[in-house]
């Protein structure tokens, strides 16, 4: 799982990272626990942070209030988000894991879901990894509803023709879920790639999309 936190955008450094880490964190221990009479692989992860911008003071003060973070990482001035998803996901300084998780600073895991987590909950991860594994057009897994997804539900459809078709895993079970790609040029790209809230295959992404 990766955070970001940035300076100079409004953003005052790590006040959001204050609030979203334990809960981050309580959501992917819950994960850790397979479905009680499921056969989910535990969980194994590691965070990496990387704070654009911010002092070192301010990055050694989080760190020394309890955050254990394998990777904690920092860009000497705010360059963006997306060159901090290329440093952390794809030029080595963070990420080694197959999977990546991120979670913008200003989101949460929503609480019916940390109530409902552990054995009597869906396990969202190891369900989400489970799909990329068996279906190699995938690149993400989205975790959460959006907004748009009416609107680029229907886009698609009207690109193909026909409603965008229901996909089963094999073998049964597991989670339904449609295929989203758009073009460039459709205006609905972002809510076809989002950085809030979703599972990656990371080397599929870096080898498809690139930096």
């Amino acid at each position: 799982m990766t955070f970001f936190s940035c300076v100079g955008t409004g953003v005052s450094g790590t006040s959001d990272l204050e609030t979203i880490y334990p809960a981050a964190v309580r959501y992917l221990e819950a994960q850790r626990v397979p479905t009680a009479g499921r056969s989910e692989r535990p969980l194994r992860y590691e965070l990496a942070w990387l704070d654009n911008g911010g002092s070192e003071a301010a990055r050694q003060a989080f760190l020394q209030q309890g955050a254990q973070i394998e990777h904690p990482l920092r860009n000497p001035t705010n360059e963006g988000l997306f060159r901090a998803v290329n440093d952390v996901w794809f030029r080595g300084r963070g990420c080694r894991a197959p999977y990546v998780l991120n979670l913008e600073d200003d989101r949460e895991p929503h609480p019916h879901i940390l109530a409902h987590g552990g054995v009597h909950g869906l396990q969202h991860l190891a369900r989400a990894i489970r799909l990329l594994e068996e279906d190699e057009q995938l690149g993400g897994v989205r975790l959460k509803n959006e907004f748009s997804d009416g609107k680029i539900a229907a886009a698609a459809a009207a690109a193909l023709g026909r409603p965008v078709p229901w996909q089963r895993p094999r073998g049964g079970g597991g989670a339904g879920y449609q295929r989203h790609c758009m073009e460039l040029s459709s205006g609905f790209v972002w809510g076809s790639f989002s950085m809030a809230a979703v599972l990656y295959d990371r080397e599929r992404l870096q080898s498809r999309v690139g930096l």
